[in-house]
């Protein structure tokens, strides 16, 4: 992950030398070979990191991806709130009181919606898509 991650995080500010480039190109490799690490780990009888056996259930495999995606997006966290600050000129108050609406509404979402799926199960966010 660091292979990956780094070059995105630090690229721009270095001014994308090559070596960036090199490294973000080896993180898919080296992503295959730590999966594969982890199916030998699970043949010679050794707890993997990640167990290949849970991502075969589509169900875990489907929500691992839901969660990859929901989380690259609170990402934006982190690139709005120097926005607020550097950009617009907000200080470092304002820009936190500007995404209190945002946590509100991430929290009150967890607290109303978990109980609702641990009673109503599967239906819960699938409600939510048809509105």
């Amino acid at each position: 992950m660091l292979a990956g991650l780094y070059p995105l995080v630090e690229g721009r500010a270095l001014g994308w030398p090559a070596w960036s480039f090199v490294l973000l190109a080896t993180s898919l490799p080296l992503g295959w070979l730590f999966v594969r690490a982890q199916r030998g780990l699970v043949r010679r009888g050794r707890q993997p990191l990640i167990s290949p056996s849970l991502l075969a259930n589509r169900t875990v495999a489907v929500g691992f991806l839901l969660m990859v995606i929901f989380y690259c997006g609170m990402g934006a966290f982190f690139v709005l709130t120097p926005h607020l600050q550097d950009g617009l000129g907000y200080s470092p108050t304002k820009a936190a009181l500007a995404l209190v609406p945002a946590t509100v509404g991430i929290v009150a979402g967890n607290a109303v919606g978990m109980p609702l799926v641990a009673t109503h199960g599967r239906r819960v966010p699938m409600a939510g898509r048809s509105c």
